[in-house]
């Protein structure tokens, strides 16, 4: 069955290219026919790009290093590259737990049960010594 769908669609071009030259139609239209009917090579997909870091989204402050001749410059650039690291993670928890804050108050519980997962983190209430919300791990 197959062998003979194969064989038919084979023969498709050449009827339509007899047809075509009865019709007086140029040699451009069978041209047009035959490259429709012939199988396009698969084109690879462009790369993509990496993803966005939050540097590039305005964020986070990348490190600003100078050019290093010496061992005083190296140390200079670690410790920004420390200072940039330390800031980058300090406003990404800063920004976790203001956006907790804010669904804890709105009282989305389904929400709320996500982000603290994701977060890996509580809600927890000093006074009373009981947990909100979330899990906690540890000691």
């Amino acid at each position: 069955m197959l062998a003979t769908l194969g064989r038919a669609f084979q023969a498709i071009p050449n009827i339509i290219s007899k047809k075509l030259t009865r019709l007086g139609r140029t040699r451009s239209a069978e041209k047009a026919v035959e490259d429709f009917m012939e199988p396009t090579p698969r084109q690879s997909s462009e790369p993509r790009s990496p993803p966005r870091t939050r540097a590039d989204e305005g964020q986070v402050e990348p490190p600003r290093f100078i050019s290093a001749h010496g061992p005083q410059d190296h140390m200079y650039n670690a410790f920004m590259e420390f200072v940039a690291v330390t800031k980058a993670t300090r406003k990404v928890n800063s920004d976790t737990c203001e956006k907790i804050i804010q669904v804890y108050r709105r009282d989305t519980i389904g929400l709320l049960q996500v982000l603290l997962s994701e977060a890996e983190a509580a809600i927890y209430d000093n006074k009373n010594a009981i947990v909100l919300a979330g899990s906690m791990s540890g000691s």
